[in-house]
């Protein structure tokens, strides 16, 4: 399908929601978020191709309750015009292309899932990924039934109809296919029962963070697997894009770029050569004032030397008066001593008669 042109438009603002699906719900449309389109052209310019798109992300066929991602004004002159406006529109909600094959032997309700060869869709497979809905008679067409017969997209001049915009394809027709999507593609690594990756899948990712960012980007290994395990709260295709982009801004704090330029390298090269001087200036201060206080712990133990010498030898002094002093002394009776010898009298012995 060839679909050329450009369209004339200045500005594009989509607000994003959450994709989370509910089965049996209607479109809410007091709960849309919108997008605004401007053209180059006067507001009063009045073309073939004049309405309004509601646009919704759909997981699967039959999601009732996708999220409204935005509103476009149309005012184009060709359906190829028309159907690139909308691509562009819609081309961030687009993930890839997935193709389902009937598990042999096991039931029709079980499906093998693979990816596309084609990594990103491109504007020829729109049919895959857009479906078009009459807003009030809910029926739905194609792309290519407008480009065959373009007067089919005239009947919407000046209302408004919605546009629902498949993530994986059409491909994806039920809730339980795309259960299957989910485990076999968008989540199949290991994970604990707690529901989180397990640390040898947390390990790897790490070796290859580090492996593509090492160049840009250097911190501790406790935050290159904080980065690692945020990754892990991503499907697996999202998280083959994010891990090939910086860390989040949530953890970008924890991370601090590598200089690449040569003037800058040696300019952080010298920084650091005089941070590390002051950290060795600082050792030395504290050397220095080491020193001199051992100095004074010496002074104060030669002086202790002293005084205890001087204590010892005052010590000896005292020992050898005193013996002297002893060795003078003689024992003798004194007058007392003889004048009670003299009273003594002997005894008559009754004890032995």
């Amino acid at each position: 399908m060839d679909l050329s042109g450009s369209p004339r438009l200045v500005s594009l603002k989509i607000d994003m929601d959450d994709m989370d699906y509910f089965e049996n719900q209607d479109i809410a449309d007091d709960e849309e978020e919108y997008l605004d389109v401007n053209h180059e052209e006067e507001e009063d310019e009045q073309k073939l191709f004049r309405f309004t798109v509601q646009i919704y992300s759909r997981n699967f066929k039959g999601h009732k309750k996708g999220p409204s991602v935005g509103k476009v004004s149309i005012n184009c002159n060709t359906v190829e015009e028309t159907m690139e406006l909308l691509w562009n529109s819609c081309e961030s909600h687009i993930r890839r292309e997935v193709i389902f094959d009937t598990a042999s032997g096991i039931g029709t309700e079980q499906y093998a899932a693979h990816w596309a060869e084609a990594t990103t869709p491109t504007i020829e497979e729109i049919d895959k990924f857009l479906t078009f809905q009459d807003k009030f008679s809910k029926r739905t067409y194609k792309p290519a039934q407008f480009i065959e017969k373009p007067e089919k997209l005239q009947k919407f001049l000046d209302k408004e109809i919605n546009v629902f915009v498949y993530a994986f394809s059409e491909s994806v027709t039920s809730a339980n296919m795309y259960d299957t999507l989910r485990i076999q593609l968008l989540k199949p690594e290991e994970r604990d029962r707690a529901g989180a990756a397990s640390n040898q899948a947390v390990s790897e990712l790490v070796t290859e963070l580090k492996k593509l960012h090492k160049a840009s980007y250097i911190s501790q290994d406790v935050n290159w697997a904080v980065w690692a395990s945020f990754l892990f709260t991503k499907d697996a295709l999202e998280r083959d894009e994010l891990k090939h982009q910086g860390p989040p801004q949530h953890l970008i704090h924890l991370f601090k770029s590598v200089p690449t330029a040569s003037s800058r390298v040696l300019s952080c090269t010298r920084n650091d050569i005089k941070i590390a001087q002051n950290v060795n200036g600082g050792f030395k201060e504290e050397l220095d004032k080491l020193t001199k206080e051992l100095d004074q712990v010496c002074v104060i133990v030669s002086s202790m030397k002293l005084r205890l010498t001087a204590l010892r030898t005052m010590q000896a002094t005292n020992e050898s008066v005193l013996f002297d002093v002893s060795g003078s002394m003689e024992v003798s009776e004194d007058v007392f001593g003889a004048e009670l010898a003299t009273q003594v009298e002997d005894c008559l012995d009754m004890d032995h008669l």
